[in-house]
């Protein structure tokens, strides 16, 4: 896909999964530059005290709208998991570098990290988005109540 067709569908869809996601309060900067690593298809790079965020997709490894939207979801769910990238990086800063306590460290990191992407993309797939509920009775699951 050419990088201004998935611009436009970034840009059209990226407001309301941020919101359904709750991250919409983040700063979120998306580039479509190609990634060389043949296994990776998009990336987001994190600041989470800042609550800035960058996410790239490489449009030359998508063919389908489909697949945009796939990425996109998937590296906001990285944002919307981003505080236990505190916890991470405390944790890590006590290994030193390159030693086996550190690659394991960083091997956990990464699989746990992905299965729980996993696992919030399920609930979308199978769980809450799967549910034949009216738009009304979605709304009223997720509006505060209002103050007396």
């Amino acid at each position: 896909m050419d990088r201004s067709q998935c611009s436009y569908i970034v840009k059209r869809e990226m407001p309301k999964l941020t919101k359904l996601l709750g991250v919409q309060f983040w700063v979120i900067t998306v580039t479509y530059e190609p990634i060389a690593d043949s296994k990776i298809i998009s990336t987001c790079d994190r600041q989470y005290p800042q609550q800035k965020a960058v996410i790239n997709i490489d449009p030359g490894k998508h063919r389908t709208e489909a697949e945009i939207l796939h990425s996109l979801r998937h590296e906001l769910i990285h944002i919307l998991l981003s505080p236990f990238d505190v916890y991470r990086t405390l944790a890590a800063a006590n290994f030193e570098p390159n030693t086996p306590m550190a690659k394991v460290e960083s091997a956990s990191w990464a699989l746990s990290l992905e299965l729980s992407v996993l696992a919030v993309e399920r609930i979308f797939d199978w769980g809450i988005a799967a549910q034949d509920l009216e738009e009304t009775q979605w709304r009223s699951l997720f509006d505060s109540p209002d103050p007396e």
